[in-house]
């Protein structure tokens, strides 16, 4: 009996953590999908073994997710591991000051555009065996975030989104890591904020330039940079210096942290030492 090819399925693939998840799962024999929203990724990066298959979508935009979804289950493929690496913190600034617009488009970026992926991507995930669905936390998840109030309840909304979604679905291991502090074009966004990022300007700063020595933040490359943020236990350094998921190498998903939930798999809260469901 020949064993069926595993697929991956990224959305934001042509994001800095998303490039690095691209590079991982093809390089581990995997067949990989993904999204982007501007500039596509680099088919000629990826060997030709993986299959690439990138599709365009804004998650900006009401019913990306859907469409995005549709396009794919029409192209035959079946999505093992759904990965999503989108996400924006924009806008910055105290919740009453923003354009209330601009507020509800980064909740959908951060949150119900994920969801609707998800949602659209189920019909079209492998039906022999249990899916995998990892989503990304963020900042703030365990204490106010001031000036990051849409990014901030988004990544809230995606952590008891986990938490449903693996109880109502035996057939979906749902779950959402925090990858700590990692150098990518995102904190990039609070830079260019200025005074409206509050206190996080100065932190952000203090780690891109003081700890990694780097006033230019080059964003080719994501590293972990914060040696007390240590998610050695998620990732590891290639040889090449970038970073590598580390997914299928571990099990279970422990946290020194806050814990939600009693499902099979209770999803837990971002935190320092965490590892996740093993992939296979």
């Amino acid at each position: 009996m020949v064993t069926p090819r595993r697929e991956v399925f990224i959305a934001g693939a042509n994001a800095d953590i998303g490039t690095a998840l691209v590079r991982y799962f093809a390089a581990d024999g995997w067949r990989v999908t993904g999204t982007y929203r501007q500039a596509a990724p680099d088919v000629d990066a990826v060997p030709a073994a993986a299959e690439p298959l990138f599709l365009a979508a804004d998650f900006a935009v009401a019913g990306a997710g859907a469409g995005v979804a549709g396009r794919y289950g029409a192209s035959g493929r079946r999505w093992d591991v759904l990965v999503s690496a989108v996400g924006t913190m924009l806008p910055v600034g105290p919740f009453m000051e923003t354009p209330f617009g601009e507020w509800e488009r980064a909740v959908r970026v951060n949150m119900l555009s994920q969801l609707e992926l998800v949602h659209g991507l189920y019909p079209h995930r492998r039906p022999d065996g249990v899916a995998h669905v990892v989503l990304l936390a963020g900042g703030g998840t365990n204490g106010p975030f001031r000036n990051y109030s849409a990014y901030c309840l988004a990544k809230i909304g995606l952590i008891k989104a986990c938490e449903l979604l693996d109880d109502e679905c035996p057939d979906l291991n749902v779950f959402i890591v925090g990858p700590g502090w990692v150098r990518t074009k995102i904190h990039g966004e609070t830079l260019a904020s200025g005074p409206r990022a509050g206190d996080n300007l100065e932190r952000t700063h203090h780690l891109i330039v003081l700890v990694l020595d780097d006033v230019t933040m080059p964003h080719e490359r994501p590293e972990k940079i914060n040696p007390r943020l240590d998610a050695r236990d998620l990732t590891r350094i290639g040889d090449d210096g970038v970073l590598e998921p580390d997914f299928p190498r571990h099990r279970g998903f422990r946290n020194s942290s806050n814990r939600c939930g009693e499902g099979r798999h209770a999803v837990q809260i971002q935190r320092q030492s965490q590892t996740v469901h093993d992939l296979e």
